[in-house]
């Protein structure tokens, strides 16, 4: 078990660092623009505390060259009202990958590689520390 968890550990620290080198690629390279929302998706999840609800902001924005784009944030927040029909919001893109554009927050832009860095951090220190014993 120790080892599994060691190397979970691992892989999960280095998916956080993929993704955090992505966003950095994105800050250094990418196109600001406004984008503006246009509805937010309501995402379910169950796990064992029951059912937990996400609502994500589905962003319409116009490229460099005037083409309509829409994508829906992969950050979601538990209240609804955080985003409404109109809210203007500047985002990020790389051109060839609007699909893939970001809010431009910290964020929204930092999260995932957070939460990816510190559950491997803790996976890898209780593998190790059980691999010592």
């Amino acid at each position: 078990m120790s080892i599994i968890l060691t190397l979970l550990g691992i892989v999960f620290m280095g998916i956080a660092f993929v993704l955090f080198k992505n966003a950095r690629k994105l800050l250094k390279n990418g196109i600001k623009t406004t984008g503006v929302v246009v509805d937010t998706q309501e995402r379910r999840s169950t796990d064992e505390d029951g059912v937990s609800i996400s609502y994500h902001p589905v962003i319409e924005f116009e490229d460099q060259n005037g083409n309509k784009h829409t994508f829906v944030s992969t950050v979601g927040t538990s209240n609804p009202a955080t985003w409404t029909k109109g809210d203007k919001v500047e985002i990020i893109y790389l051109p060839g990958h609007e699909k893939n554009a970001r809010i431009n927050k910290p964020l929204y832009l930092y999260l995932l590689p957070a939460v990816f860095g510190i559950v491997g951090f803790m996976f890898f220190s209780v593998g190790s520390a059980m691999i010592g014993h």
